[in-house]
């Protein structure tokens, strides 16, 4: 997606430069389209229906457009979030490790929904706390259910990975 809206500002500025005024219009509304279409994704992916989040999430997973991904990881829905946690480790988004520590925190506060919810907070936890070993090297036991001991302890271990590692683009 951002090659395509690189090589259109360029061509736009291409045309401009030219003085070519029918191109202008059309090159300029071409970026325009392709900023909606970008603003309606991620749109989608904040919606609280379900279906259509996850459907604009395949799509962004797809086009590995780490800002959309990204994006899905403030979905309050949990599988929406533990599907976008996944897709960044998988993808080697190494900028998402603080968005990452993040979600991890903000998980360990209880929500109502009974032993249920509590399930999918465990699984976005295991979900989490493996991306984060995968993109930071760090190694987690993710054998068993996390106590908030393992839990404050990945947390300290990523904080302080990211410090050292943030500038580094490996």
């Amino acid at each position: 997606m951002k090659c395509v809206m690189g090589l259109l500002l360029s061509l736009t500025l291409l045309f401009l430069l030219a003085g070519c005024s029918p191109l202008k219009e059309s090159a300029a509304q071409d970026i325009n389209k392709v900023s909606n279409l970008e603003m309606e994704s991620q749109d989608k992916v904040l919606s609280k229906d379900y279906l259509k989040a996850e459907k604009a999430l395949v799509k962004a997973i797809q086009a590995e457009d780490k800002k959309t991904i990204r994006l899905g990881l403030k979905n309050e829905i949990l599988l929406i979030k533990k599907k976008a946690v996944t897709a960044l480790g998988e993808i080697k988004d190494k900028q998402s490790v603080p968005d990452l520590i993040e979600v991890l925190s903000e998980n360990q506060v209880m929500m109502g929904g009974g032993s249920e919810m509590a399930a999918m907070q465990a699984e976005l936890n295991t979900a989490t706390v493996l991306s984060l070993s995968r993109l930071t090297g760090l190694k987690f036991d993710v054998s068993e259910v996390l106590s908030s001991d393992d839990i404050a302890k990945v947390l300290e271990e990523s904080r302080k990975w990211w410090n050292i590692n943030r500038n580094n683009d490996k």
